[in-house]
């Protein structure tokens, strides 16, 4: 369809095509092709005529710029070494404006640090990472931000993990600082309760923004801001036309980002004496074998685990624990955890993701489906559990492995 002189909303997904000027999020396009990835939406200005085709998406046109005038306005605030965070619920233009400020202050000559702390709705790293990237020219998605490093987690809820967001956040925020000359870090809609108010109050104290920036919806964020008295608020509205995810769109993007990690998977086999475990046990228990069956056994100093590769009779458990004194245990069949989502890391830096297709204790090596082709020297253990075509099946409790 032909799209006129005039402001636009694109739900994607949808590619729109220019020869003259069309601006996407603050950012100049001429003579292009940008697209709209499934289930985001973008603020359109055509100057002259624009071609847009849709696929699944929807074009509706407005009457003045979707874009807040107090957006523009905050774009003055920003100085060099300035830090931001950005905090709100769900659907109310987080992301959005964190891609329109990035652009704007590009226009201006900054050399702009992204850090996305939202693990569910991750736009930089893949789903269940919090990923940062460095912006120096207009961007019009987060498809196509290179993603400079990212610190995974492997979960789609904070809940569980705010210890590992804190560090994660950290450590991605001193690795760009020196890079960049402003920062903006975008937090996820997690904003409910007192774990989601101490999660974004500890953000805010690591980070020691500038200032912060609340999108607020009937004022669902005020338990936050009262905890951030100390700090500078600026409050900025939520665009009249965001139209609110639904629940299976949100799956279905997390989908559309891991199978932009994955590309085109194969199964690696990697020997397991070469590589760092990391959020698991199983490379810390010492198996066994009995009558066939493989097991170990591993105690925390809380719950005691017995491990198994594959399943094990009820009487042969029995025989394994005689005279041992256990009688409470949690099972755990590394055969059943097949699927597990993984992250893969090198030399200190994010390679990738993986899915988990077999442990084997004795035999000492681990199959992962990958896209990457260097072998890595960590392994993360996550929580969700896939099939190969990226449906989540399960999701294991934290720290169960």
């Amino acid at each position: 369809m032909k799209l006129n002189r005039g402001f636009y909303i694109v739900g994607g997904k949808a590619i729109i095509k220019s020869k003259d000027r069309v601006q996407v999020f603050g950012g100049d396009a001429i003579n292009s092709e940008i697209l709209i990835p499934y289930a985001r939406q973008a603020p359109v200005y055509v100057e002259t005529e624009a071609d847009v085709v849709l696929h699944g998406g929807y074009v509706v046109e407005v009457p003045s710029d979707p874009i807040p005038e107090e957006w523009r306005e905050s774009i003055k605030l920003y100085r060099r070494n300035t830090r931001t965070v950005i905090i709100g619920g769900t659907d109310v233009g987080k992301s959005g404006y964190t891609l329109y400020a990035a652009n704007e202050l590009v226009r201006r000559g900054f050399r702009v640090g992204v850090i996305d702390t939202d693990i569910g709705q991750s736009d930089l790293g893949p789903p269940g990472a919090l990923g940062s990237a460095i912006i120096d020219r207009f961007y019009y998605n987060y498809h196509e931000i290179p993603l400079y490093n990212a610190y995974f987690i492997g979960d789609k809820m904070p809940s569980g993990h705010l210890l590992q967001i804190i560090v994660g956040l950290y450590k991605l925020l001193h690795e760009i600082e020196n890079q960049v000359d402003l920062i903006l870090i975008n937090t996820s809609g997690y904003i409910k309760g007192g774990v989601a108010k101490a999660l974004k109050k500890h953000i805010v104290e690591i980070v020691e923004p500038s200032f912060t920036i609340i999108f607020d919806r009937e004022g669902e964020t005020r338990h936050i801001v009262d905890e951030l008295r100390e700090y500078k608020i600026i409050y900025l509205p939520v665009p009249r036309l965001i139209k609110p995810k639904r629940i299976w769109e949100r799956k279905e993007y997390r989908q559309f980002y891991l199978k932009k990690f994955f590309g085109n998977p194969r199964l690696k086999r990697f020997e397991t004496n070469k590589i760092k475990f990391e959020n698991t046990f199983l490379d810390k228990t010492c198996y066994r074998m009995y009558k066939r069956y493989i097991y170990g056994i591993y105690a925390d100093g809380e719950k005691t685990f017995l491990i198994s590769y594959g399943s094990i009779p009820t009487q042969i458990i029995g025989e394994i624990f005689l005279g041992l004194n256990i009688t409470r245990y949690t099972h755990v069949d590394i055969k059943k955890i097949k699927g597990l989502l993984l992250g893969l890391y090198k030399k200190g830096r994010f390679l990738s993701i993986g899915l988990l297709n077999d442990y084997n204790p004795i035999e000492k090596y681990i199959e992962v489906f990958t896209s990457v082709d260097e072998e890595p020297d960590k392994i993360v253990f996550g929580y969700l559990i896939m099939d190969k075509d990226l449906n989540e099946v399960y999701r294991l409790k934290p720290g169960l492995l």
